[in-house]
């Protein structure tokens, strides 16, 4: 029966998610290792997420850099973001581990994931691919985050293929990838450092000995952290011009707030000019069922409310739904949210 249900789930996810909206893949890598790319507007949605990432000693040197930049700017808050030291049981136990948490704990966390080290380059490509799959098929209203595995300053020609194998797969199959490995193989000038046999070496200004991360090396791989939670809040990672004193505004929808949730919810988004907005909900199915947003919109924020009812003025049942913002400019983008009577 669980089988058939993971079946079932993963035909809706096929065959009914793509009509709303087709499946992109979002991924950080060293382009996106700066914070000031990120809008103001975009950061309480990421921080809001709930977050849980499964780590042994590289994760804790994310851990410390999300930390710092904390410390240094308040609004960086990470503090429902949660990098567990699970230890190195080996690399199969690693893929168990987060099935089992997850089963475990699916109601209090929005992003799951968890991290290889360096010390694993024999992962099974197929093992980690297939239970990510089925974790994703099983809670669709999830979030799971992809990693390549963190590399050293001595290439290895496994955790290569690995790391290539995992990036062709995930940027094809539309998934969220955190490409470690990228971010570690570009210097500060964007340059790739990669030995004779072309596998990528980690640049020597963000290690401290060969392998983990110094804390240059540790910030910079948490501003992606912070680059990627921000995109899965919402933000579409572009941004555009309002026209007043030049001030960037990008055109996003956020994650609504509270989620779960009942009666009823509150929907942001940004245009980056004066322009044509819809904002429509639509079921499981596909089905519209209330438009909240229908006409003009100026540049800058707005924010509306759901009550949870259909067009008709009737309640809808529990369950998931989805909520599309489009803009006459072209930008289209879908979150789900889940209704709980």
């Amino acid at each position: 029966m669980k089988s058939l249900f993971h079946y079932s789930i993963f035909l809706l996810i096929v065959l009914v998610l793509p009509r709303i909206a087709g499946a992109q893949a979002i991924r950080a890598d060293h382009t996106t290792t700066d914070l000031t790319l990120i809008p103001d507007a975009a950061l309480p949605p990421a921080s809001n997420l709930r977050v849980h990432v499964r780590r042994a000693s590289v994760g804790g040197n994310i851990d410390a850099g999300l930390n710092a930049i904390q410390t240094e700017n308040a609004k960086y808050d990470r503090s429902h973001w949660i990098f567990y030291d699970r230890g190195n049981p080996g690399w199969e136990a690693k893929v168990i581990d987060l099935d089992t948490f997850t089963v475990a704990h699916t109601t209090e966390y929005d992003v799951f994931s968890m991290k290889f080290c360096f010390i694993d380059p024999d992962v099974g490509f197929i093992c980690y691919r297939d239970t990510l799959l089925q974790l994703e098929a099983a809670y669709p209203t999830k979030r799971f985050v992809w990693w390549t595995i963190p590399i050293e300053t001595s290439g290895n020609s496994n955790r290569q293929l690995f790391n290539d194998s995992i990036r062709a797969f995930a940027i094809a199959h539309g998934k969220v990838l955190f490409d470690m490995a990228d971010i570690e193989s570009h210097n500060a000038a964007g340059i790739k450092l990669v030995d004779g046999s072309n596998p990528e070496l980690m640049c020597s200004e963000w290690t401290s000995d060969g392998g983990h991360l110094s804390l240059d090396g540790a910030q910079r791989v948490a501003d992606a952290w912070w680059w990627l939670m921000a995109r899965i809040a919402g933000w579409n990672g572009t941004t555009g011009v309002d026209g007043l004193d030049n001030v960037p505004i990008a055109y996003n929808i956020f994650q609504n707030y509270p989620n779960p949730f009942n009666p009823s919810t509150k929907i942001s988004f940004t245009v980056g000019t004066r322009c044509s907005v819809s904002l429509r909900i639509f079921d499981m199915l596909g089905r519209e069922i209330a438009t909240l947003v229908n006409g003009i919109k100026t540049a800058g924020e707005h924010t509306v409310e759901w009550n949870g009812k259909n067009s008709a003025g009737q309640s809808v049942a529990s369950g998931v739904y989805f909520y599309q913002l489009k803009v006459e400019s072209g930008y289209s983008n879908t979150l789900k949210m889940i209704v709980i009577k």
